[in-house]
């Protein structure tokens, strides 16, 4: 199955996750709406980088709660907003975990690693996952949390990645 421009089905990979499998098509009105769209969300969670998370802030389980990936020239190629992807993340420590699978329940990839806060970045080596590609990978993202929601923004192997995490009680 083809999402997007050309993005085929399967999974896109970053922190906490990831860009992940089963990402549902998404119609835009326009490229240069979606190109603003990603924009301005992006400044808005970079410009809080400054007041952004700490590794303690982060500490427990987390739920994806909606992602959308952009490609290189800023048009939307997918996004997970229904729940037909499900992921869960559990930071203790200096460790991370996380598991990705679909609503009936198959198994898509799961990977641990190291995790840091850098000057308001959010910060995940992989050392361990299901699929090999990852092994070794570092991920870098912009980190902010609102509430009970933690949102995060970056780019993972060509892909603008804009994730919203939900802690779960």
């Amino acid at each position: 199955m083809t999402v997007g421009s050309g993005i085929t089905r399967g999974l896109y990979f970053g922190v906490g996750a990831l860009v992940l499998g089963c990402l549902s098509a998404h119609a835009a009105t326009s490229s240069q709406a979606q190109t603003f769209g990603q924009a301005q969300a992006s400044q808005q969670i970079q410009a809080s980088a400054q007041q952004a998370c700490s590794l303690e802030q982060l500490q427990g389980t987390w739920e994806l709660a909606s992602a959308r990936y952009f490609d290189k020239t800023g048009a939307l190629v997918g996004s997970i907003t229904d729940g037909s992807t499900l992921s869960r993340k559990v930071i203790a420590g200096q460790h991370m975990a996380f598991i990705t699978w679909q609503a009936q329940g198959a198994f898509d990839v799961a990977a641990s690693g190291r995790v840091q806060v850098e000057q308001g970045f959010y910060v995940e080596r992989i050392d361990t996952a299901s699929k090999p590609r990852l092994l070794g990978k570092t991920y870098r993202f912009a980190c902010k949390l609102e509430g009970g929601n933690w949102l995060h923004s970056g780019d993972e192997d060509g892909i603008h990645i804009e994730e919203q995490w939900r802690r779960v009680p």
